[in-house]
Formats: C-alpha cells, structure tokens, sequence
C-alpha cells in the first residue's frame, strides 16, 4: 500500500515532514511528530511511519547493540588503531635510530 500526502495543506505538511526525518533515519522522531500532529495512537503512529520506511525503502532501526557486538566492534577498532600505529612506528624509528 502506498501512503500519499492528504488534500488538506496541515495532512501534507505533516506528511512531507514524516518523509523527511525517514529519509534522514530519524524514526523516532517521525513516529513522535506523526502522533503530536495527528493525535493518532502510538500503534498507528509506528503503522504509519513503517509504511512509509517501506515506501521510501529506508531500513527500520535495528535496535542497540548486544554486548557481543560491542566487544568484537572495539576489538575491530584497536586493531585498526594498532595496525596504524605499526605503520607509522616504523619509518618513524628507521628516521630517528638509525645509524
């Protein structure tokens, strides 16, 4: 199903600006300006604001990560650090030491 802009110019405005905060992945803050306009429900707020991430082909939030992730995403990052450390550590010790 897809949504379209109401005839009314609050419905478009309300509409637009939802469109806007999907496509800038701020479904929060769509779903919550969606109910404060249109005094729907949440559930129906959450309904419509789904539709329109379907419709403009945003992916919804996953949610936060697991802890696993966590671990394994800063393992990732000391990696690259140390890996770029290496990197520099090198040449830096070859100009300086060598003699």
């Amino acid at each position: 199903m897809v949504i379209h802009p109401g005839e009314n110019p609050k419905e478009k405005i309300v509409y637009f600006e939802c469109t806007r905060l999907v496509l800038e992945h701020r479904i929060l803050k769509a779903v919550k300006y969606y109910r404060d306009q249109t005094g729907v429900s949440l559930e129906e707020a959450k309904e419509f604001i789904d539709k329109l991430c379907d419709q403009n082909g945003v992916e919804k939030e996953t949610g936060p990560l697991t802890f696993g992730e966590k671990i394994f995403l800063c393992f990732v990052v000391f990696a690259i650090i140390g890996g770029v450390i290496a990197l520099i550590g090198i040449p830096i010790k070859l100009l300086f030491f060598s003699n």
